[in-house]
Protein backbone atom coordinates (compact mmCIF):
# COMPACT_ATOMS: atom_id res chain seq x y z
CA UNK A 1 0.00 0.00 0.00
CA UNK A 2 1.02 3.68 -0.70
CA UNK A 3 0.10 6.13 2.45
CA UNK A 4 0.00 9.63 1.52
CA UNK A 5 0.27 11.43 4.98
CA UNK A 6 -0.08 14.92 4.96
CA UNK A 7 0.64 17.09 8.21
CA UNK A 8 -0.21 20.30 9.17
CA UNK A 9 -1.97 22.92 11.13
CA UNK A 10 -5.54 23.67 10.43
CA UNK A 11 -5.82 26.12 7.33
CA UNK A 12 -2.36 24.82 6.11
CA UNK A 13 -3.94 24.12 2.93
CA UNK A 14 -3.95 20.43 3.38
CA UNK A 15 -7.17 19.47 2.15
CA UNK A 16 -6.92 21.91 -1.00
CA UNK A 17 -3.80 19.90 -1.87
CA UNK A 18 -5.39 16.77 -1.20
CA UNK A 19 -8.33 17.77 -3.58
CA UNK A 20 -6.16 18.52 -6.29
CA UNK A 21 -3.19 16.24 -6.42
CA UNK A 22 -5.11 12.41 -5.44
CA UNK A 23 -8.42 13.33 -6.50
CA UNK A 24 -9.43 9.56 -7.28
CA UNK A 25 -7.37 8.35 -4.11
CA UNK A 26 -9.12 6.98 -0.54
CA UNK A 27 -8.65 9.70 1.81
CA UNK A 28 -9.01 9.70 5.84
CA UNK A 29 -9.24 12.99 7.77
CA UNK A 30 -8.44 12.58 10.94
CA UNK A 31 -11.02 14.93 11.97
CA UNK A 32 -13.67 12.63 10.98
CA UNK A 33 -12.34 10.39 13.76
CA UNK A 34 -11.56 13.13 16.43
CA UNK A 35 -15.17 14.89 16.66
CA UNK A 36 -16.48 11.01 17.67
CA UNK A 37 -14.58 12.30 20.84
CA UNK A 38 -16.23 16.21 20.87
CA UNK A 39 -18.21 16.91 24.37
CA UNK A 40 -19.84 20.54 24.77
CA UNK A 41 -18.15 21.49 21.55
CA UNK A 42 -14.43 20.59 22.51
CA UNK A 43 -12.04 17.84 22.47
CA UNK A 44 -9.22 18.05 25.39
CA UNK A 45 -5.80 17.54 24.06
CA UNK A 46 -4.89 14.90 25.88
CA UNK A 47 -8.35 13.19 24.71
CA UNK A 48 -7.17 13.69 20.61
CA UNK A 49 -4.57 11.30 21.20
CA UNK A 50 -7.48 8.47 20.47
CA UNK A 51 -8.66 10.11 17.20
CA UNK A 52 -5.32 9.64 15.90
CA UNK A 53 -5.05 6.01 17.28
CA UNK A 54 -8.22 5.54 15.78
CA UNK A 55 -7.11 6.56 12.04
CA UNK A 56 -3.80 4.37 12.10
CA UNK A 57 -6.14 1.53 13.34
CA UNK A 58 -7.84 2.04 10.40
CA UNK A 59 -5.39 2.56 8.10
CA UNK A 60 -4.16 -0.39 9.12
CA UNK A 61 -7.44 -2.68 8.42
CA UNK A 62 -7.51 -0.81 4.83
CA UNK A 63 -4.17 -2.15 4.25
CA UNK A 64 -4.76 -5.50 4.91
CA UNK A 65 -7.75 -5.44 3.07
CA UNK A 66 -6.16 -3.02 -0.47
CA UNK A 67 -2.56 -3.98 -0.01
CA UNK A 68 -2.59 -2.30 -3.84
CA UNK A 69 -4.07 0.68 -2.77
CA UNK A 70 -3.32 4.05 -2.09
CA UNK A 71 -4.75 6.09 1.06
CA UNK A 72 -3.71 9.80 1.54
CA UNK A 73 -3.99 10.71 5.43
CA UNK A 74 -4.65 14.05 6.14
CA UNK A 75 -3.31 15.02 9.99
CA UNK A 76 -3.38 18.18 12.02
CA UNK A 77 0.18 19.49 13.45
CA UNK A 78 -0.29 17.93 16.85
CA UNK A 79 1.11 14.33 18.51
CA UNK A 80 4.56 14.63 16.08
CA UNK A 81 5.94 11.30 17.93
CA UNK A 82 2.82 9.21 17.39
CA UNK A 83 2.15 10.13 14.32
CA UNK A 84 5.58 9.20 13.37
CA UNK A 85 6.20 6.07 15.15
CA UNK A 86 3.04 5.27 13.26
CA UNK A 87 4.17 5.84 9.98
CA UNK A 88 7.75 4.46 10.82
CA UNK A 89 5.42 1.10 11.60
CA UNK A 90 3.94 1.00 8.39
CA UNK A 91 6.97 1.47 6.72
CA UNK A 92 8.40 -1.54 8.05
CA UNK A 93 5.63 -3.30 7.70
CA UNK A 94 6.29 -3.28 3.84
CA UNK A 95 4.22 0.14 2.97
CA UNK A 96 5.53 2.97 1.03
CA UNK A 97 5.40 6.20 2.87
CA UNK A 98 5.24 9.54 1.85
CA UNK A 99 5.46 12.34 3.80
CA UNK A 100 4.25 16.13 3.16
CA UNK A 101 4.55 18.67 6.13
CA UNK A 102 2.63 21.63 4.82
CA UNK A 103 3.23 25.24 6.38
CA UNK A 104 1.86 28.37 6.22
CA UNK A 105 1.74 31.22 8.73
CA UNK A 106 -0.60 31.91 11.50
CA UNK A 107 -2.14 34.40 9.70
CA UNK A 108 -2.87 32.76 6.94
CA UNK A 109 -3.74 29.55 8.54
CA UNK A 110 -5.90 31.41 11.00
CA UNK A 111 -7.97 33.12 7.88
CA UNK A 112 -8.26 29.85 6.53
CA UNK A 113 -9.83 28.28 9.37
CA UNK A 114 -12.07 30.43 9.90
CA UNK A 115 -14.18 29.43 7.00
CA UNK A 116 -14.48 25.76 8.46
CA UNK A 117 -16.45 24.25 10.33
CA UNK A 118 -13.92 23.03 13.02
CA UNK A 119 -13.74 25.09 15.67
CA UNK A 120 -16.65 25.70 17.91
CA UNK A 121 -14.15 28.65 19.82
CA UNK A 122 -11.52 31.09 18.98
CA UNK A 123 -10.26 29.43 21.73
CA UNK A 124 -9.60 25.94 20.25
CA UNK A 125 -8.50 27.38 17.31
CA UNK A 126 -5.46 29.63 18.70
CA UNK A 127 -4.82 26.88 21.24
CA UNK A 128 -4.20 24.65 17.57
CA UNK A 129 -2.66 27.80 15.91
CA UNK A 130 -0.32 28.05 18.21
CA UNK A 131 1.26 24.64 18.11
CA UNK A 132 5.28 24.45 17.17
CA UNK A 133 5.38 22.99 14.05
CA UNK A 134 6.74 21.87 11.98
CA UNK A 135 10.25 21.52 14.06
CA UNK A 136 9.18 18.34 16.36
CA UNK A 137 8.18 16.50 13.31
CA UNK A 138 11.59 17.48 11.38
CA UNK A 139 13.77 16.31 14.90
CA UNK A 140 11.78 13.03 14.63
CA UNK A 141 12.10 12.51 11.19
CA UNK A 142 15.82 13.08 10.68
CA UNK A 143 16.29 9.93 12.73
CA UNK A 144 14.26 7.61 10.29
CA UNK A 145 14.66 6.58 6.93
CA UNK A 146 10.53 8.39 6.18
CA UNK A 147 10.92 10.75 3.35
CA UNK A 148 9.40 13.86 3.48
CA UNK A 149 9.28 16.85 2.17
CA UNK A 150 8.12 20.50 3.05
CA UNK A 151 5.39 22.58 0.80
CA UNK A 152 5.03 26.46 1.62
CA UNK A 153 1.11 26.39 0.79
CA UNK A 154 1.06 30.08 0.49
CA UNK A 155 3.18 29.34 -3.13
CA UNK A 156 0.72 28.60 -5.85
CA UNK A 157 -1.33 25.60 -5.98
CA UNK A 158 0.33 24.76 -9.12
CA UNK A 159 3.96 25.55 -7.78
CA UNK A 160 2.46 22.83 -4.95
CA UNK A 161 1.41 20.61 -7.28
CA UNK A 162 4.30 20.30 -8.92
CA UNK A 163 6.58 19.83 -6.53
CA UNK A 164 4.34 16.61 -5.43
CA UNK A 165 4.26 15.16 -8.87
CA UNK A 166 8.07 15.37 -8.78
CA UNK A 167 8.29 13.66 -5.21
CA UNK A 168 5.61 11.00 -6.49
CA UNK A 169 7.97 10.80 -9.82
CA UNK A 170 11.37 11.04 -8.69
CA UNK A 171 10.93 9.85 -5.20
CA UNK A 172 11.25 12.87 -2.40
CA UNK A 173 14.72 13.25 -1.68
CA UNK A 174 14.44 15.51 1.80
Amino acid sequence: MKVYAFIGKTGAGKSTLIRHAFPDSHTVDVWLFLRNYLTDGFIPEAITIAGYQDVYQYVHRYGKDSPNANIVIELGANHAAFNISELKRLQQEGDDVYIFLCIASIATCRERARHKDIFLNDENMERSLQRDFPNPHLSLLQSTSLPYIILHTEQSMSDNLNIIKSCLHGGITE
